[in-house]
């Protein structure tokens, strides 16, 4: 009789299948843990365990079934036991827990909401959209974004934005108590849900925010921004085609264009990142002589930060930004190619989280923000880029999976 523990992996029509026999005591429950998070990791969300081989389950054993059926649970998930051996049946009808692991939940909550979603292929992208209601955005422009690319910033140039919940934005800003307080920390934001991100360019490297709370709001002394207001009207799940690791950053917002075909798109994203292309500011505007622009040389040497490959492999993001079809339109001075060679043109910041699963089913933009905020350690803030340079160019930014909230934007306006 084998005094170890055995697992198989499988697939089933709901999701994964594991089939276990042999001792979950306190040393093999640390194995059965290890593989229970690479399924996690790996995206499968309903995992089934075939136990009746399993002779003895120690307390210890147990203790891993209800951490990973909680675990699972709180994602929309769900972790079952099929065939348990006698034994099995009996600690956990002693635990309680025998009527709920042996279950066999055949519909939960995503089903029902899926009911009305469609599933879509763009290219190596797979989408699930889920229309929300009838929405659109309004999007404002505030400051002058060319002025960083020579003529320079004076503390006029400076405003203070706030973000509450039912706004987003990005652009180049510090969290502060006005320009004195700002000057020497201005680099590259982006404020979603009540929640707002930046990188200071003081030397400490460290991203800030600021978490909406009570009639706390996020506020921002900002030299340029772009913001949206209103309501997201669609919902788009995303992941890669079968083969693929991941797609690119141009990729997903070439199927998000033609999935909500609108001109202009203003996008909130939450991701699984394979990797992340992109650069931020290593010192404030107001560090350069006048005239002198942190894109040219000698500056950029000391004034920018690029990544040289993709980044933050493994990482969680959450990114905001804007996608139009209108090279020559209000966006002209915000906006680059998201692929480098012409037709949709974008402009996003993200910021690294480490990895933590994606929820699975609706979810509330609001809470996850607020949660990730709480519960995570920013690793950075960044401008997502296209390195397109010959040979020794890294590419894009690379996702694996993740969730769009998007909505048409049907009217910029411009403020100084």
């Amino acid at each position: 009789m084998q005094e170890k523990l055995e697992i198989t992996k499988s697939s089933s029509a709901s999701g994964a299948l594991l089939t276990l026999s042999g001792r979950i005591d306190s040393y093999w429950s640390n194995e059965l843990t290890t593989v229970l998070t690479e399924e996690i990791h790996a995206g499968q969300y309903h995992i089934a365990l075939d136990m009746a081989g399993v002779r003895f389950i120690s307390s210890a054993g147990l203790r891993v079934l209800i951490q990973f059926y909680r675990e699972l649970g709180a994602l929309n998930g769900s972790l079952t036991v099929e065939q348990p051996s006698a034994h099995v049946v009996s600690v956990l009808r002693m635990a309680g827990l025998v009527h709920l692991m042996t279950r066999v939940e055949t519909q939960e909550k995503e089903d029902t909401q899926e009911v009305v979603s469609k599933t879509l292929r763009f290219g190596n992208v797979m989408c699930s959209l889920r229309p929300l209601q009838q929405a659109c955005l309004k999007g404002t422009v505030t400051g002058d974004p060319v002025a960083l690319h020579g003529t320079g910033y004076s503390e006029k140039d400076c405003h203070v934005e706030r973000y509450p919940v039912n706004r987003f934005g990005l652009g180049l800003g510090a969290i502060g108590q006005g320009f004195q307080d700002c000057r020497d920390r201005f680099g590259e934001y982006l404020a979603i849900a009540g929640a707002a991100a930046y990188l200071p360019t003081d030397g400490t490297n460290h991203p800030d925010y600021v978490l909406q709370a009570g009639s706390l709001i996020p506020e921002l002394t900002v030299l340029y921004g772009l913001s949206f207001e209103g309501d997201f009207s669609h919902l788009l799940r995303f992941e890669a085609a079968e083969g693929r690791t991941g797609v690119t950053l141009s990729e997903l917002m070439q199927a998000a264009s033609e999935a909500v075909n609108a001109d202009t798109l203003g996008i909130v994203m939450m991701a699984e990142a394979t990797g992340l292309v992109g650069a931020a500011l290593t010192k404030s505007p107001f560090s350069l002589a006048t005239g002198s622009s942190p894109f040219a040389f000698p500056e950029i040497r000391d004034c920018l930060n690029f990544t040289t490959e993709r980044a933050y492999s493994r990482s969680l993001i959450l990114a905001a930004g804007v996608l139009t079809r209108e090279a020559d339109g209000p966006l002209a001075n915000l906006t680059r190619s998201m692929s480098g060679n012409g037709g949709l043109m974008g402009h996003f910041h993200a910021a690294a989280f480490p990895y933590r699963p994606l929820k699975k089913g609706l979810e509330e933009l609001s809470e996850i923000v607020k949660t990730l905020f709480e519960t995570g350690q920013i690793q950075a803030v960044l401008h997502l880029a296209n390195d397109d340079r010959e040979i020794i160019g890294v590419g894009q930014s690379e996702l694996s999976r993740g969730i769009c909230w998007i909505s048409p934007v049907f009217q910029i306006v411009h403020t100084k």
